[in-house]
C-alpha cells in the first residue's frame, strides 16, 4: 500500500502538481505516522506497519524492496547531514534501530531494537547492541536447487535465442534463469525475452551499461538457488550440463567450484576441430591457476554460500573469473572440472580479450600481484582506485603500444602454426619478429614459456 502511495506521490510531484503531492504525503503521514522524504528511493514491497511512528529518514536513502521497518526508527539522521545509508532487499529494521554513517546494509538482514549501527552488515546477518555487531548468520531455505545466471550486452539476436533454450531445455528442471540486460537499448534481447514465455525466467534490466561483474552481482544477490550456474549469452550449454554439475556437487560435499571441458564453435555456430583438455585433479588445478585460468567461467557452477563469503566478483573490467578463482584459492576452496563436455564455447574475432588484449594481460598480472600480496599478508590492497591507477602507470591505453602488442601477438600465432608444422626456420623467423615490437609482449613470451614446462611437469605427475 505505501509503496503505491508513494510512487503516485512522486509522480505528482516530477510533474509539478504539487497541491496533490501535499495532499498524498499527508495522508501518509496521518495513516502511516512516518515522513518519507521526496526524492528517497524506495524498493517495491516495502513495509511500514501502521505503528511506525517517528521513524526519521534522509532524503536520499535508498531502501530495497520487501523490507520492514518498524518505529522510531532512523536512517541517514536528519535530512540536512551527509550521510547516505543504502538498504538492501527483505531487510528487517527493529524498534528504535539507528542506523548512521555511508554504510550498506546487506539482502536479508536483521537489526535489532534499539541497534545502533555504524558498520556494515553482510548480507544474510543478524546484529544487535551498541554498537551493532554481528551475533548471528543465517541461511535461509533455498526456494530452488540452481539459478543460472546470465548476462547479455551486444550479442546477436539468434546467439541469445540459442542460449536461452540451450537451458530451458535442460535435463534437469529445478532452477531459476536469471537474466541481466546490461544494454538497455539493444532491442532484440529485450524481444526475445517477451517471446520465450517461462516462468522460471526472471529478467533484470539495468539503466545503464555496467559491466559484467556488476550485473552478476546483482543476479547472485536477488538468487534463490543454493548453486550458481553461470551462463554466457552467446554459448549452448548441452542438454545434461545442469544435471551432470548437480550431481556432481551433492555426491561430493568437498568440492565447492565445478566445471567442465567445452567444445568449441566459430561465429556461425559450426563445431571447430579441437576441444579444451583441462585438468580435472584440484592439486593440479589450482597449481596450473597461479599462470592462468583452467576453469571455463560459462560453463561454471558453485555453491552459492562460499562466493557470497568471498565477496562475489570484484569490478574488473575483464578477468573478474580469474581473479574470483585466485581468491577461492586463497580461501582454500576446493575444484574439479569434469572430463565430458558440457558447453559449446563461441570463438569470437572481437571479443574484449581480442579488442585490447594488451590491457586485458595487465589486468591478469594485477590480479596475480593481488594473489600474491594475499599469499603474503593475508589480504590484498585492491580497490578500483589502485587499479585504475596500475593501468595509468602501465599505459594500458595507449594506441601505439596496444597495436604493437598485436602485431607481436599475430607473428606469435604464426610462429606456433609454424612450429606444429615443423617448419622451424619459419618458427625463428616469425618469433623474432614477436619480439622485436612491445617490451610487454616479452613479459607475455616470458609468462608463456613458464606456463607451458609448467604444464608439461604437472601432466606428467
Amino acid at each position: 500500500m505505501i509503496y503505491k502511495l508513494y510512487k503516485i506521490e512522486n509522480f505528482f510531484y516530477k510533474v509539478k502538481i504539487i497541491p496533490i503531492a501535499f495532499l498524498i504525503r499527508l495522508f501518509m503521514r496521518i495513516i502511516f505516522s512516518c515522513d518519507i522524504p521526496y526524492k528517497m528511493v524506495i524498493g517495491k514491497g516495502a513495509n511500514f506497519p501502521h505503528y511506525a511512528l517517528g521513524c526519521l529518514f534522509h532524503p536520499k536513502v535508498s531502501i530495497g524492496e520487501h523490507c520492514t521497518i518498524l518505529h522510531n526508527v532512523t536512517i541517514g539522521g536528519k535530512s540536512g547531514s551527509n550521510v547516505l545509508p543504502k538498504i538492501g532487499n527483505n531487510v528487517l529494521i527493529g524498534t528504535g534501530a539507528i542506523i548512521l554513517g555511508p554504510i550498506t546494509i546487506g539482502n536479508n538482514a536483521i537489526i535489532g531494537a534499539g541497534s545502533v549501527v555504524v558498520k556494515d552488515v553482510p548480507d544474510n546477518c543478524v546484529v544487535a547492541g551498541n554498537p551493532a555487531k554481528i551475533i548471528k548468520r543465517m541461511w535461509f531455505a533455498y526456494m530452488c536447487k540452481i539459478s543460472v545466471i546470465m548476462s547479455c550486452y551486444n550479442e546477436s539476436y539468434n546467439e541469445v535465442k540459442t542460449a536461452i533454450q540451450s537451458i530451458l531445455n535442460q535435463t534437469f528442471v529445478d532452477f531459476e534463469f536469471i537474466i541481466i540486460i546490461d544494454n538497455p537499448n539493444n532491442l532484440d534481447i529485450i524481444n526475445i525475452i517477451k517471446e520465450v514465455k517461462d516462468k522460471r525466467i526472471i529478467v533484470i534490466k539495468n539503466k545503464e551499461n555496467i559491466g559484467l561483474a556488476a550485473s552478476l552481482n546483482e543476479g547472485i544477490n536477488i538468487s534463490k538457488g543454493k548453486y550458481i550456474a553461470r551462463m554466457d549469452a552467446d554459448d549452448i550449454s548441452l542438454p545434461d550440463r545442469l544435471k551432470i554439475e548437480f550431481d556432481y556437487l551433492e555426491k561430493n560435499k568437498n568440492i565447492d567450484i565445478i566445471s567442465s571441458n567445452i567444445l568449441f564453435i566459430d561465429e556461425k555456430g559450426n563445431l571447430l576441430d579441437r576441444k579444451s583438455q583441462l585438468p580435472q585433479n584440484d592439486m593440479i588445478i589450482k597449481k596450473m591457476m597461479i599462470n592462468d585460468s583452467v576453469i571455463v567461467h560459462p560453463a561454471v557452477m558453485f555453491r552459492k554460500d562460499k562466493i557470497v563469503e568471498l565477496g562475489n566478483y570484484r569490478l574488473f573490467p575483464t578477468s573478474q573469473d580469474y581473479d574470483l578463482w585466485l581468491r577461492a584459492i586463497s580461501a582454500n576452496l576446493c575444484f574439479y572440472n569434469i572430463e565430458t563436455p558440457l558447453l559449446k564455447y563461441r570463438v569470437r574475432d572481437k571479443s574484449i580479450s581480442n579488442s585490447n588484449p594488451r590491457k586485458q594481460y595487465l589486468i591478469r598480472r594485477y590480479i596475480k600481484k593481488m594473489y600474491k600480496e594475499r599469499m603474503k599478508k593475508g589480504k590484498d590492497s585492491f580497490s578500483v582506485n589502485d587499479l585504475s591507477k596500475y593501468l595509468k602507470r602501465k599505459k594500458a591505453d595507449n594506441h601505439k603500444k596496444n597495436v604493437n602488442f598485436k602485431k607481436s601477438i599475430i607473428f606469435y600465432d604464426k610462429a606456433k602454426k609454424a612450429l606444429k608444422s615443423k617448419k622451424i626456420l619459419t618458427f625463428f623467423y616469425f618469433l623474432m619478429l614477436s619480439t622485436m615490437h612491445s617490451k610487454t609482449f616479452l613479459c607475455y613470451f616470458g609468462d608463456s614459456i613458464v606456463k607451458f614446462f609448467n604444464t608439461i611437469k604437472l601432466r606428467r605427475k
